[in-house]
């Protein structure tokens, strides 16, 4: 597997686009073009293997710190063991850096509880950790995971501001 970097030409760019569009929830969604075109450089990837696309992720990173904003793999491909080997790959193209990453916190009324449930075990099974932390923004709240036991929320924040805009705002909190 490999990672590559996306752009409006690329020649499975509606593949990417379509796979954004199905992975994530209209309120959590960042448009792939928006992404593409953000203020700092956005990390905007695609998953190969053999050549075909399999996934996409969005990350922002600063010298010290990466945020995966989204990883996603396609629906038929999921259960496959793509997930497990993206990350891998994520964590080795960011090595010497922390990596955290968040997902929506367990809620069990939520109508995609057991998903929920079931992503956060997929991350803590590859090497994740809990960090006790939330981020909010957009009127949401995420719980935030660290591929390292210790995570530091300052620099964390430190690439936090590289994230806000007019649009997005995001706080940190913690939830310990």
């Amino acid at each position: 597997m490999e990672l590559l970097r996306i752009n409006k030409h690329n020649q499975d760019y509606a593949f990417f686009n379509a796979l954004n569009q199905e992975a994530f929830p209209d309120e959590e969604r960042w448009d792939l073009d928006h992404a593409l075109h953000y203020p700092i450089s956005a990390d905007v990837m695609g998953i190969y293997d053999a050549g075909k696309p399999v996934g996409l992720y969005m990350a922002l990173a600063n010298e010290k710190a990466v945020y995966v904003c989204y990883l996603a793999i396609h629906k038929d491909l999921r259960g496959h063991g793509y997930g497990s080997k993206a990350l891998k790959l994520i964590c080795e193209h960011y090595q010497g850096k922390q990596i955290c990453l968040d997902l929506e916190k367990q809620d069990p009324k939520a109508d995609n509880a057991h998903q929920r449930k079931i992503r956060k075990e997929f991350y803590l099974r590859n090497g994740f950790y809990e960090t006790h932390y939330s981020m909010n923004f957009w009127d949401l709240s995420f719980e935030l995971l660290c591929f390292d036991a210790h995570f530091d929320a300052d620099l964390f924040r430190e690439l936090c501001v590289y994230l806000t805009t007019d649009e997005i705002d995001p706080h940190i909190i913690w939830e310990g």
